[in-house]
């Protein structure tokens, strides 16, 4: 069935009788069903977006099990294929935000399937509101009703939908929301700022009064007022002089204190909805008494008690009712995603500390938990008293005090020798973040070079950019087009400062962990705000001015040229489609591997245990890299003879740095 016909279905099926022959009613959408879908605004907006959000980047796989009983990955097959081509108008991130949404808001998200013959060909998401489930006193349920924007009620077998649905106690055939559960703090703040609205918007209350003595006239009213108003009514009449006529006084009136307190209640209703919906403040840009800490910490909550068990929920769906479509046992094929939930550094490190002092884990499993390598001793597990090999019995010795026991785990822990990498895996973990991070900032400076595209717009359409472009000086144009070129910088280096702090203090954390050092790693250290504040205004001023000299040059040639200031903005316009991806990409690239490879170096430089370092060049590595494998060990802050001081020396290199203690130099 094509797109079209399956579409036109909706608005000319004809009603089957025979789909109502059972002997209950349908089970028809409570009152309220179209309220809480226009409840999607303020705070429930809020959360509803913010959920979804993170529901679409579900990694969906197809999964079948292999003769050892292992989920082996399928790359392609048409049930996969239905989902990422969901329609000619949808995709399934569309399909996706979709489902999380109406889930949020009715708790119920239902699927008309088109199908031709057997075959799935399409998914069309419905408004719940919009459709009945008809009961059945021996299937449980014998079809569905939609009701179409004409109000015509169109039948639907079961095996034309799928129904996702929230459990709700009142009604097993259909789901119940959040938005339902939260239907009494969303009313109540929907009530309140609408009374807000309306005391701003109606003044409710005067700001002041002006008092007479005796009785004014009709027309000793009218021209005071008019008189006031004209004079001191508006923002722009605010803080003005005012001087009132014989007998008249002023008397302000100010907000009550239970007028105060309406603030104050709204902020309890938002509290109470976030809670209802479980969404912390921080996942909403809500920073009130939040430090760096509390917001890791919320990060992961998030993901793992609020949205791992929705995206759980949605899959069983799947797997149940949508699988076997597409004949495929549900019990050797099975849907899965990637889990959601990052990794807890912070937790992971503590076990670790816990198990190496408890005696449950030695300092070799520890290390290979990161991926070091194992240490001679480091499989004998110590207790804690005297610090002793399990099973040995305790000797004499000239140092039996806890100091010396625990120099000597300190000893065996960060032993005197070259702190094993191993260079693949480090490069691979490197490369996997560098990539990841690069295309976010790649992200952000997309939507930037479309401000900047904005401003100069702007600048090049005012009336002094024509008036000059009469005396054909393309240099005068060039100035006014970059009248504000310390607020394009300022935006370029904003963005950029902001990418390179984050990629630096990951890359500092993974340098201090490689090593097993047990700090934290210090963003705020002043070597570290130094190359921040430093190599961002490099990189944002470079960026900016090889920019303007490729605008000025646009600029230079429409002059020469005679074009219009219209033909001057479309040329600069074409610049920015052809130049501004690549541009972009290139400064997303250079800020993030310059961030985390200095990073790397300030995280050895915070972990007290490493003060060398080497170069280990990879097999595939290039003349200089080798160069500076044959440097050897070298100061932390010294230069190999590239002049670099680590890895990466070029886009594809897979070099990786050594850190070294002071014993081994």
């Amino acid at each position: 069935m094509s797109l079209v016909d399956g579409f036109k279905s909706l608005f000319t099926k004809q009603v089957n009788a025979g789909i109502f022959g059972f002997f209950s009613p349908s089970a028809m959408p409570s009152m309220g069903d179209r309220d809480r879908l226009k409840a999607y605004t303020s705070w429930v907006f809020a959360c509803v977006n913010a959920i979804s959000e993170r529901f679409v980047d579900m990694e969906l796989k197809l999964q079948t099990m292999d003769k050892d009983g292992d989920w082996q990955d399928i790359d392609s097959h048409p049930a996969l294929d239905t989902l990422h081509f969901v329609n000619n108008f949808w995709s399934l991130n569309d399909l996706l935000f979709h489902a999380a949404a109406m889930l949020e808001l009715d708790g119920n998200e239902f699927w008309y399937l088109v199908k031709s013959g057997k075959t799935v060909e399409e998914i069309w998401p419905l408004d719940p509101s919009k459709v009945n489930v008809v009961k059945s006193s021996t299937e449980f349920i014998s079809g569905y009703v939609f009701r179409n924007e004409r109000g015509v009620e169109i039948p639907f077998e079961p095996s034309e939908m799928i129904h996702f649905k929230r459990f709700n106690p009142n009604n097993p055939y259909r789901g119940m929301g959040t938005v339902a559960g939260a239907a009494i703090p969303i009313d109540t703040d929907k009530y309140a700022s609408e009374w807000q609205r309306n005391f701003f918007g109606n003044s409710a209350m005067p700001s002041a009064v002006l008092q007479a003595e005796g009785k004014l006239s009709q027309d000793q009213y009218d021209r005071i007022r008019a008189n006031w108003e004209t004079k001191f009514k508006g923002v722009e009449n605010a803080h003005k002089l005012g001087i009132l006529e014989s007998n008249l006084k002023f008397t302000p009136i100010s907000p009550t204190s239970r007028d105060m307190e309406f603030t104050a209640g709204r902020k309890d209703l938002r509290d109470q909805i976030l809670a209802i919906f479980r969404v912390p403040k921080v996942i909403l840009g809500i920073t009130e008494d939040v430090n760096y800490a509390a917001a890791q910490a919320t990060e992961y909550i998030f993901s793992k008690y609020v949205i791992k068990p929705k995206m759980e929920a949605f899959i069983e769906t799947l797997n149940e009712y949508f699988l076997p479509l597409f004949n495929l046992d549900n019990m050797k094929n099975r849907f899965s995603f990637s889990d959601p939930v990052p990794e807890n550094l912070d937790q992971q490190r503590l076990d670790r500390a816990d198990g190496i002092s408890h005696y449950y884990m030695t300092p070799n499993e520890a290390r290979a938990q990161i991926g070091l390598e194992p240490i001679d001793g480091g499989d004998t597990l110590y207790v804690p008293s005297l610090y002793m090999p399990i099973g040995m019995e305790s000797e004499p010795t000239t140092e039996p005090t806890p100091e010396a026991a625990k120099r000597k785990l300190k000893r065996l822990l960060k032993p005197e020798r070259k702190i094993k990498v191993n260079t693949k895996k480090v490069s691979a973990k490197r490369n996997a973040y560098i990539a990841g991070q690069i295309s976010e900032a790649h992200k952000t400076f997309t939507k930037l070079n479309n401000k900047l595209l904005s401003m100069l717009l702007s600048n090049l359409k005012s009336g002094k950019s024509r008036a000059t472009l009469r005396t054909k000086t393309a240099n005068d144009l060039v100035r006014i087009l970059f009248s504000n070129y310390k607020d394009w910088i300022g935006l370029v280096f904003d963005a950029t400062k902001d990418g390179m702090e984050t990629v630096m203090e990951q890359s500092g954390k993974d340098a201090i962990s490689e090593v097993g050092a047990d700090v934290a790693f210090d963003l705020t250290n002043p070597r570290a705000l130094d190359y921040l504040q430093e190599h961002a205004l490099d990189n944002a001023t470079s960026y900016s001015d090889t920019m303007k000299e490729s605008i000025a040059l646009e600029v230079q040639e429409g002059v020469e040229g005679g074009e219009t200031i219209d033909e001057i903005s479309g040329r600069i316009g074409q610049f920015f489609d052809d130049q501004s991806d690549f541009r972009a990409e290139r400064l997303a690239r250079t800020e993030t591997i310059d961030a985390y490879s200095q990073g790397n170096l300030e995280g050895y430089r915070q972990s007290g245990v490493v003060s060398g370092k080497e170069w280990l060049a990879d097999s595939n590595a290039c003349a200089d890299c080798q160069v500076n494998e044959d440097d050897g060990v070298i100061d932390l802050d010294a230069t190999f003879s590239s002049g670099d001081d680590a890895p990466p020396l070029h886009p594809n290199c897979e070099c990786a740095l050594q850190p070294v203690t002071s014993a081994d130099e």
